[in-house]
């Protein structure tokens, strides 16, 4: 089981708080030109305290990210361990050929590095897409 839905949830979450941060923002500069510190310090205040939401949007992000790459590896490296031990495959390339050393640790690291950049590449298609999205309907 991919963990691709919550992490487009959270994605989607995490647009709709950009958008209202965003709004946020555009308050303070206006208390600031104003310069009204009550509704200053008010704006404030609810600035925080959309910013441990937002903390935790962005951890959660990460660690959704962090369980697609283990579902991808762990796909990719059944398949490429099969591929590996077919046909005497793993006993050529560690007894006959002395130009790879430790071959099986190299594969597992290389399919590391491509599932933890595959992950990170989907959350950073998808949010875009989804930012344009969501301002282009706020706007």
């Amino acid at each position: 089981e991919t963990p691709t839905t919550p992490l487009v949830a959270i994605l989607f979450f995490r647009t709709f708080l950009s958008i209202y941060i965003s709004k946020l923002d555009g308050v303070v500069v206006k208390t600031i030109i104003s310069r009204n510190p009550r509704a200053f310090l008010t704006i404030l205040g609810v600035w925080l305290g959309v910013a441990i939401p937002a903390c935790f949007v962005n951890s959660q992000i990460r660690y959704l990210e962090s369980k697609l790459a283990l579902a991808f590896r762990t796909r990719l490296v059944k398949f490429a361990y099969k591929l590996y031990m077919r046909n005497g495959c793993y006993y050529a390339v560690s007894n006959l050929d002395d130009r790879i050393s430790d071959p099986d640790q190299c594969l597992t690291e290389d399919i590391r590095l491509f599932c933890d950049s595959s992950a990170h590449l989907y959350s950073s298609i998808v949010k875009p897409i989804l930012d344009l999205v969501l301002f282009a309907l706020d706007a």
